[in-house]
């Protein structure tokens, strides 16, 4: 009797221990989990100063202008208590760029993604217009100039439904086989 009461205590005291490993492993986990979100806020801020002070200082990288259009969005300040500089329309950005430009910042917004996930949204959105340049400046698009200027017509202007429901119209026409190159390029766009 004193032997099974014995082993019972060494069974509690083990799985009582094998209980406070495990909450240490927990915490130790979520003291990491809360560093690292930590790390990730003060890299976006410390991204977001210096994209600052370059617009500031007239150094701007392509990033950079997308950021502080970026701030502007997010501030309820005047923009000229922002940033003395005028910051261009930050899809003139893409329209300007060298392909080599374009690849660099391709890899900067996804950074930017990554670590503000706050706007991911925006950052996303960006990444697609980059994408889009990237493929019209690497000569590897089907469509020429004149057709890309007609579909941007067709899709400037229109509401979120109305581009989903442009959409399917235009997933039928090229499953028609109706032009199926101009239909992939405008549901590409």
């Amino acid at each position: 009797k004193v032997k099974e009461s014995r082993e019972k205590g060494e069974r509690e005291r083990e799985a009582w221990e094998a209980e406070k490993r495990q909450l240490d492993k927990e915490r130790e986990q979520m003291a990491f989990a809360d560093n690292q979100r930590r790390e990730d806020e003060f890299q976006l801020q410390q991204e977001r100063s210096r994209a600052v002070r370059r617009v500031e200082e007239g150094r701007a990288r392509l990033v950079d202008l997308l950021t502080a259009g970026l701030s502007l969005l997010e501030s309820d300040a005047a923009p000229s208590e922002l940033l003395p500089n005028e910051v261009p329309d930050p899809l003139a950005v893409f329209e300007h760029s060298s392909e080599a430009e374009l690849r660099e910042l391709q890899g900067e917004i996804s950074r930017h993604s990554d670590l503000d996930s706050g706007n991911a949204d925006f950052w996303a959105a960006m990444g697609l217009v980059c994408d889009d340049a990237l493929q019209a400046s690497s000569g590897d698009t089907t469509v020429t100039a004149e057709v890309r200027g007609e579909i941007d017509a067709m899709l400037d202007g229109k509401s979120p439904a109305e581009l989903d429901e442009l959409q399917g119209q235009i997933v039928e026409l090229a499953r028609q086989d109706t032009n199926a190159d101009y239909w992939g390029a405008v549901l590409a766009r």
